[in-house]
């Protein structure tokens, strides 16, 4: 329920009671204020691209251990985890081109 991280009636108090009052420090001081709810808007472009995201989320939890171990291995490279790697490059561009990412895994030799 509370996740304040100090006494809510001293000078620092930070955290949240439930989902909306939020105590915070700021550069003015302490303030406390209501969190206003995000709008969740549907669109056919975000209905879309949760889709794609859905679906690279499946393909990755269906791969195997040694199928992902070839993203774990790519990324530590590039100090990122397998999974980032993974969606990274699973991920259609912003313009929605799948740059010829294939989620069969065919590249691999792996399907």
């Amino acid at each position: 329920m509370a996740k304040t991280e100090s006494p809510l009636m001293s000078f620092s108090a930070s955290g949240s009671i439930g989902q909306r009052l939020v105590f915070s420090e700021r550069a003015s001081g302490s303030q406390a204020r209501f969190q206003r709810k995000q709008k969740d808007k549907i669109t056919a472009p975000r209905i879309v691209e949760r889709d794609r995201y859905s679906a690279s989320v499946q393909t990755w939890n269906e791969m195997t251990f040694d199928e992902q171990q070839v993203f774990v291995v790519r990324a530590i490279l590039l100090q990122m985890t397998g999974y980032n790697l993974f969606m990274k490059e699973a991920l259609p561009d912003i313009e929605g081109d799948l740059g010829g990412f294939d989620l069969g895994f065919s590249f691999l030799g792996l399907a």
